[in-house]
């Protein structure tokens, strides 16, 4: 779980989409959910740009780079000159976590993630935002987006900063009347000094802009060269109209009056070398601030058609960062913007296996619309005429309507919205069998102490439900014997196949940590069920190990070779076997302070606010109860007077 993705909690419904829909809502303005392109309409920028084109973004400066865990790729729009960073990281520990290309496949498993489903997950605060602003990087907005597949650590932060030219230098730069004028003026001035001159220098600001810069960004500071303000070309092109921005620039300006005219000069600044990763320049500084104006400047020389080479254009390399690739003419399709492309996530006409993924990553996160989910699959098969994906939609909407992923709940007692919270759920229970299992081994992952509440919870939902299916998968997740998937979670193992010593390993060094016997006791018997489950004999035997070092023994103590006791009712092993449950269960209604409770229940009911939670005292020591407990306390006394409703027992005191 990386910090960004921790925000991408379950309840909340959160719409996420294929990277490639990403990437054409972000270059065409027009995100489903984030709200950034709303919110930058109604700023206040020095900007004539009012978000109404596809952006055309092109490589900028010496800001882009790449490391084992991160990636940095640095872009302008040709058009609007706003700048776009896109901040790429993941856990390099978990590499083999990553979506991948590889695994896609059709019919497509569960346990197939072939691409990046992104999420947003917000924006950063306004305060943050300003105290991060400056001249050198007028920052507009910082989004971030996670990875909504489980296993991937993968995380994008998108950052879109104003121009750094305001108008007023563009309107300077591109005035060539007022550039004619200065040239008539000088070679009125002075004919023989610009006898050669012609109108074409009117078109000529821009390049010379550029050509300062290249020489101030690839200068030492022994070798910067000033600009004679009686420059033939710098008076002509710039002049006294233009001072204001070479200071801006940060060019020291000397003023030498001769006869009353300025002889003066502009010297440049040469910026320390790039010190980022691989030598690249770091944003917010004076040089990347260059870079970014001569970007600017370099925007203006290609619209107007002067540019010795064209822009490297990134959208190529945007989607092979971001694992995916272009769908050609979308833009053009009648269907991109229509409901069932946006709410599934995806583009008219990418492959049946995207569209399955991306629908099965909008299940988890949208609970609520799965109707609507399997309407729009529907309508995408139709569109493409593409039989598998529909046979796959038939299938999901009977699936549906028959109730398999619906759990339909009885419970009178309110216990269901208590056991969601304590697994860090919002009620009410929309839930799928398989969201339910997810939090719940999260819940495990983080709070191993709480292992045997967390099975209690996640029975008590299981049990007010009255879909077999989904009961049989609750139950079957919530069995002391744990499953593979979970004592991975537990674990913290990303890869589905690690060497045994890399698990043991795992596991001492979380043992070590372990600050209960209770946490020790899960991550002993996690690395046991690993054992058992992938059939290794090193790995039981260092787990038994591990065992007799902590004094920790599993179900069955230290005598597991003992001879077995026939003479046990059946059941007492299994507490499963519902018929021995009931009779405990119906003995302990025989007890008449139990059967008071029982029968009074009203009249002694603990309240399950925080309060009246934190005020309960137990026993001598006055240890404080928790929330799981009382939940618990009141699932207990619900299954007693079941058990002995539903025999029609008749006991007296």
């Amino acid at each position: 779980m990386t910090p960004m993705k921790s925000n991408l909690a379950p309840g909340r419904e959160i719409a996420g989409c294929n990277p490639s829909r990403w990437i054409y809502e972000l270059l065409n303005n027009n995100f489903t959910v984030c709200d950034l392109f709303e919110r930058a309409r109604h700023a206040k920028i020095d900007s004539t740009y009012t978000w109404d084109h596809a952006h055309k973004l092109a490589m900028n400066g010496n800001q882009s780079f790449s490391t084992a865990s991160s990636r940095i790729l640095s872009s302008i729009c040709l058009d609007c000159h706003f700048h776009f960073v896109f901040q790429m990281t993941w856990d390099k520990a978990h590499n083999d976590g990553l979506c991948n290309r590889s695994q896609s496949a059709w019919p497509l498993l569960d346990n197939q993630f072939p691409c990046h489903h992104f999420v947003w997950v917000g924006s950063s605060p306004d305060p943050e935002i300003a105290q991060d602003s400056s001249k050198y990087c007028p920052l507009l907005a910082r989004e971030h987006f996670v990875c909504s597949a489980p296993p991937c650590t993968f995380q994008l932060t998108l950052e879109i900063s104003e121009p750094r030219m305001p108008q007023s230098w563009v309107s300077l730069l591109l005035d060539r009347e007022a550039i004619c004028e200065q040239l008539r003026t000088a070679k009125e001035q002075e004919p023989s000094r610009y006898q050669g001159a012609t109108d074409e220098w009117a078109y000529q600001a821009t390049l010379n802009l550029n050509t300062y810069l290249k020489n101030l960004l690839e200068s030492a500071p022994e070798d910067a060269r000033s600009i004679s303000k009686r420059n033939k070309r710098f008076a002509v092109l710039f002049g006294p109209r233009c001072f204001a921005m070479f200071r801006q620039l940060e060019f020291i300006e000397q003023v030498e009056l001769r006869d009353g005219v300025d002889e003066g000069s502009f010297t440049p600044s040469p910026p320390p070398p790039a010190s980022g990763p691989h030598k690249v320049t770091e944003t917010g500084t004076y040089r990347s601030y260059l870079e970014d104006v001569r970007a600017e400047v370099q925007c203006l020389i290609h619209k107007a058609g002067q540019a010795a080479e064209k822009p490297t254009i990134i959208t190529p390399v945007l989607h092979a960062h971001l694992g995916c690739s272009e769908v050609p003419n979308a833009a053009t399709n009648a269907l991109v913007n229509t409901e069932r492309y946006k709410l599934i996530g995806v583009l008219p006409n990418q492959t049946r296996e995207i569209v399955v993924y991306a629908y099965k990553r909008q299940w988890h996160l949208l609970p609520s619309r799965r109707r609507a989910l399997i309407d729009s699959i529907m309508g995408i098969a139709n569109d493409i005429g593409d039989e598998a994906l529909s046979d796959y939609a038939i299938i999901q909407s009977s699936l549906f309507d028959n109730q398999t992923y619906r759990p339909a709940t009885n419970d009178d007692d309110g216990l269901v919205p208590q056991a969601l919270n304590f697994l860090g759920l919002q009620p009410p229970n929309n839930y799928s069998a398989d969201s339910l299992i997810q939090a719940f081994r999260q819940k495990l992952a983080r709070d191993p102490a709480d292992a045997t509440t967390a099975r209690s919870m996640l029975l008590l939902i299981a049990q007010n439900s009255n879909d077999d299916l989904y009961q049989a998968q609750l139950l079957m997740e919530a069995d002391a014997k744990m499953s593979l998937a979970t004592s991975r979670a537990i674990l913290d193992l990303r890869a589905t196949d690690v060497p045994w010593e890399t698990a043991y390993e795992v596991a001492k060094k979380k043992i070590e940590a372990s600050k209960s016997k209770e946490a020790t006791q899960v991550y002993l018997d996690a690395l046991e069920a690993i054992a058992d489950h992938t059939y290794s004999p090193a790995l039981k035997q260092a787990s038994m190990e591990l065992r007799r070092e902590n004094g920790i023994y599993g179900a069955k103590g230290n005598g597991d070779d003992g001879p077995v006791n026939y003479a046990l009712p059946v059941g007492l092993h299994n507490i499963g076997n519902t018929c021995y449950l009931n009779s405990l269960l119906q003995y302990l209604f025989t007890v008449k302070p139990i059967r008071d409770i029982v029968l009074n229940y009203d009249d002694v009911k603990l309240a399950l606010d925080d309060e009246s939670i934190h005020a309960r005292l137990l026993g001598g020591n006055k240890m404080q109860m928790d929330r799981g407990e009382a939940v618990v306390a009141q699932a207990c006394k619900s299954h007693i007077a079941k058990a002995t409703t539903a025999t029609n027992i008749e006991l007296t005191g």
